[in-house]
């Protein structure tokens, strides 16, 4: 399965939405971004105040694409 957001298309979908995901379209424009950057083998640094959503974005991102996501706090 191909998973689409905006400009980005990566295959291998294999998820599906967490119910605990709000889609917001500020949400969905810097998923875009990842998913580009995922897309393209770049590199992400993702910088932001303390509950903005960064980690929930990634899981959830890792989730459609049915893959393993370890996640460490620094």
């Amino acid at each position: 399965a191909v998973l689409r957001l905006g400009r980005a298309v990566l295959a291998g979908a294999r998820g599906q939405w967490s119910e605990r995901f709000v889609p917001t379209g500020h949400a969905l424009r810097a998923m875009e971004r990842v998913a580009v950057a995922v897309q393209m083998a770049e590199p992400v640094l993702l910088v932001g105040e303390t509950g903005g959503g960064k980690t929930s974005l990634i899981q959830q991102l890792a989730g459609l694409l049915g893959q393993r996501l370890l996640v460490q706090n620094l």
